[in-house]
């Protein structure tokens, strides 16, 4: 059983690019809040560039796990450890800069 999502309800657009998330009680982050943080990569063209993305997201810190990066529609999502979702909010420009070096643009999706 995985992290459980706590959203507010969406009309139209995402009105964040930061989302809370609970771990569950056998998750090894427990005690811990952890913020799921959407990006917009572009200028991924194969499942390379794909890996070259997750690596990077991967190797950030803070980051708990990258929880998708998609081809097709070039968005990325990745799990981030922080005690608030400002302090969540605030690692983005550390994300966005991870995938930059990976050599892709990135911006968050708010």
């Amino acid at each position: 059983m995985g992290p459980q999502r706590l959203r507010q309800p969406r009309h139209g657009l995402r009105s964040s690019a930061v989302t809370v998330i609970r771990a569950s009680a056998q998750d090894a982050e427990a005690d811990d809040d952890a913020f799921e943080v959407d990006l917009q990569i572009t200028g991924m063209k194969c499942e390379g560039c794909v890996e070259s993305v997750t690596s990077a997201l991967k190797a950030a810190p803070k980051v708990l796990r990258v929880t998708s990066v998609d081809l097709a529609t070039g968005l990325a999502s990745c799990e981030v450890q922080a005690e608030t979702m400002f302090e969540a909010a605030a690692h983005t420009s550390t994300l966005v800069d991870a995938v930059k070096k990976a050599g892709f643009s990135c911006t968050p999706l708010l």
